[in-house]
């Protein structure tokens, strides 16, 4: 999953969560309302727990990509040094 992805769906749930509460405004008061849903402690751990999956996989992928260029490199200098050796091979008064 895409970080775009996932920002679009924790903003997506927040908007959710907002309707949510709105949709009760009629019948209840905001302190009942901040009552029933426990001062959004629920809702606030979630989005915490969503921005917490995304730093994860953020890292995850920064430290593949890293992994991934690494060994890009040491094939591209090992293939270089070959090269380099078989020159000074083919002169060996230098």
């Amino acid at each position: 999953m895409s970080r775009t992805e996932s920002f679009e769906q924790k903003e997506r749930y927040e908007k959710s969560y907002q309707n949510f509460k709105e949709r009760y405004t009629d019948l209840l008061n905001s302190e009942d309302i901040s009552r029933i849903l426990n001062e959004d402690k629920e809702f606030d751990a979630d989005i915490k727990y969503i921005k917490k999956k995304i730093k994860s996989y953020t890292i995850l992928w920064i430290m593949v990509l890293a992994m991934i260029t690494i060994f890009i490199a040491i094939y591209f200098l090992n293939e270089k040094m070959d090269e380099i050796t078989t020159v000074m091979d083919n002169f060996p008064n230098l």
